[in-house]
């Protein structure tokens, strides 16, 4: 399964699992991971999980901007559409996001992402709504 890990100020903090075939994302409720910030539409953007070209049944994971205002970044670089690699940083309205890829073996997940202060969370991120 795949992961995006919010990051605020350079330290990871809230995790959200890419458990869809389909995850969505924006300002609207209605949307998997919702960011309630005037800088992210209401339907912002989608990370499509999709079958590899690989034999082995793994999957590959591709961001696709949905037409949003602010447009979506990915390592700094604006994109309409992008293959996510593990460790890509997503920033969407003023939000930054790292993608992984979770590994069978846990030596490869980054250190930082091993620290006490991560939190897991399913779907929705709601700013004040809490």
């Amino acid at each position: 399964m795949a992961v995006l890990i919010q990051y605020a100020n350079g330290a990871p903090g809230i995790r959200f699992d890419i458990d869809k075939k389909v995850f969505r994302i924006g300002r609207s409720l209605d949307n998997d991971l919702c960011i309630p910030d005037a800088f992210v539409s209401k339907a912002h953007a989608v990370i499509e999980r999709r079958p590899s070209d690989r034999l082995d049944g793994s999957y590959e994971y591709v961001i696709r901007d949905l037409g949003s205002t602010n447009k979506t970044f990915v390592n700094d670089g604006q994109v309409e559409q992008a293959r996510l690699c593990n460790e890509d940083v997503v920033r969407i309205g003023r939000n930054t996001f790292r993608f992984l890829v979770e590994p069978e073996d846990e030596k490869a997940v980054p250190r930082d992402l091993l620290e006490s202060g991560t939190r897991s969370f399913s779907r929705r991120l709601r700013f004040g709504l809490g």
